[in-house]
């Protein structure tokens, strides 16, 4: 009896009636972030070309942003303040998004990022400034869809310094 038991649980495991740990093989950890490290290259490529359609493309429906300050900004919110950036951009020297951390789960990544964004910007005066902001970190959650992964919200967790012509100008 024992035995026919172990051999249904092992069936209805195997059939997915009985949640496993949901654990990522290490092949799905490694093709997630292949994936992810994809998208955040043509996320760069968005800012070079200011095309805010290949910035918006690879979020929900649903996404929010959150600042380091606690606000939380929809979707809609988060495109006009990047269309809003990307427009006061002259020249966009690199943007450099790095995955320090990832965890796959089931259907769900959430990669801990850095970044490092160089660009030239006009500034009040209309004199072009070169700003550098190193080491800002964010926690961005993916989640897996029939189209790929796309990312349901981005929370900044640091930000970091903040370069000026060469001074350092962090608050």
């Amino acid at each position: 009896m024992r035995r026919r038991l172990m051999a249904l649980a092992a069936v209805a495991l195997l059939a997915g009636l009985i949640p496993s740990s949901r654990a990522q093989k290490p092949a799905d950890g490694r093709d997630a972030r292949r994936e992810l490290e994809a998208k955040y290259a043509k996320v760069s490529e968005a800012y070079r070309k200011k095309d805010i359609g290949a910035f918006m493309e690879n979020k929900t429906p649903d996404f929010t942003g959150k600042s380091l300050n606690g606000v939380v900004r929809t979707r809609e919110q988060v495109e006009a303040g990047v269309r809003q950036r990307m427009e006061r951009i002259r020249k966009l020297n690199y943007l450099k998004i790095k995955i320090e951390k990832l965890t796959v789960g089931d259907g769900v990544a959430v990669a801990i990022t850095s970044q490092e964004f160089s660009r030239v910007v006009a500034d009040a005066q209309g004199v072009e400034r070169t700003v550098v902001s190193k080491g800002t970190r964010h926690r961005d959650t993916w989640v897996k869809t029939p189209a790929g992964w796309k990312m349901k919200s981005v929370e900044e967790l640091t930000q970091g310094r903040e370069i000026v012509d060469g001074r350092d100008a962090t608050p």
